[in-house]
């Protein structure tokens, strides 16, 4: 089973982009130099291989299997569990170079229990490593976030998750590649369960509403309105309903983003679609803040309102 069992080392780890793997190399080179903090957090959305890259590091660092010790912090989360967990991390390595502690979600851990890590994260021993796993690094107290070495995962490129699904052991068949990499949405799990699942209907409602996403800001960008009046008029209306709703959150999140405050968009599987769309077309601010102003005006009104805001882009 793929998602279950598949982890690679790193050499054959999908990173998605340069400034990622340079981070991560980075803080490797630092650990085996003694020159970096051997407390790593890694951050990002649900679905992107935090824990799988935390295993393949413990590889690359010659980590035994039987030295790593991996711990969900959404049942151990109290101040009690983190006296134990603080304990274990003055446990020397048995079979390999380092002892590893891997926290998933540590962000659910509750303040008192990571308050009591600050003091034994700044005193690690030598050979031991502490790896946070988190889909909310904006969740975790700033003391107990300062003290790591963060490194965060964006949502994947179609051709990254294409190059991933190709070098499965069981990949699937070429003509479905490309349609699971759009579904998928930047996130390599759910790329990886439409593999052995199969695409279901849901998937094909994202696939069809990225593609009008994708086609709609296309067309807009390059002044086409003969072709953006027909990619409007092809959807249904519970699809329009759909496209303004998920256009509204991807533009809100990119303004943010480009604007210098945080992102709110929830990451679900569908605001990664969006995402990764609004990262390959949308960079102006003040473009991206006029559109999400007409298209609000455009939320609930008739398909005739959209035609004629359409024709008015042409005066």
């Amino acid at each position: 089973n793929g998602l279950r069992t598949y982890r690679p080392s790193l050499d054959k780890f999908v990173f998605g982009n340069e400034t990622f793997e340079k981070r991560v190399r980075k803080w490797i080179e630092g650990v085996r130099a003694n020159k970096a903090s051997r407390a790593l957090l890694l951050g990002g959305p649900v679905g992107l291989g935090k824990t799988t890259l935390a295993l393949a590091l413990c590889g690359e660092l010659g980590c035994a299997e039987e030295d790593i010790q991996q711990i969900n912090c959404a049942s151990t989360r109290t101040l009690d569990d983190a006296r134990d967990l603080i304990g274990r991390l003055s446990f020397q390595p048995i079979f390999g170079v380092y002892r590893v502690l891997i926290l998933d979600e540590v962000q659910q851990m509750v303040g008192n229990a990571q308050d009591a890590f600050l003091t034994p994260i700044e005193n690690l021993a030598p050979q031991t490593l502490l790896i946070g796993c988190t889909s909310s690094p904006e969740n975790l107290k700033p003391a107990f976030r300062s003290r790591f070495y963060e490194v965060r995962i964006e949502p994947y490129s179609e051709e990254a998750i294409i190059e991933a699904l190709e070098n499965l052991p069981s990949p699937p068949k070429s003509n479905q590649i490309a349609t699971i990499a759009k579904a998928a949405g930047g996130n390599m799990r759910r790329a990886i369960s439409m593999v052995e699942g199969g695409i279901g209907p849901e998937d094909q409602n994202i696939i069809r509403i990225t593609n009008a996403i994708e086609s709609f800001y296309g067309f807009l960008m390059a002044g086409d309105h003969l072709s953006l009046m027909l990619c409007m008029a092809q959807l249904g209306e519970g699809e329009r309903r759909q496209f303004f709703e998920r256009n509204l959150a991807l533009l809100e999140g990119t303004w943010m983003a480009l604007s210098g405050g945080p992102n709110l968009l929830p990451m679900n599987d569908q605001a990664m679609v969006i995402r990764t769309i609004a990262a390959r077309k949308l960079t102006n601010a003040q473009w991206v803040a006029r559109h999400y102003r007409d298209l609000s005006s455009l939320q609930d009104k008739p398909f005739q309102s959209v035609k004629a805001w359409i024709m008015s882009l042409c005066s």
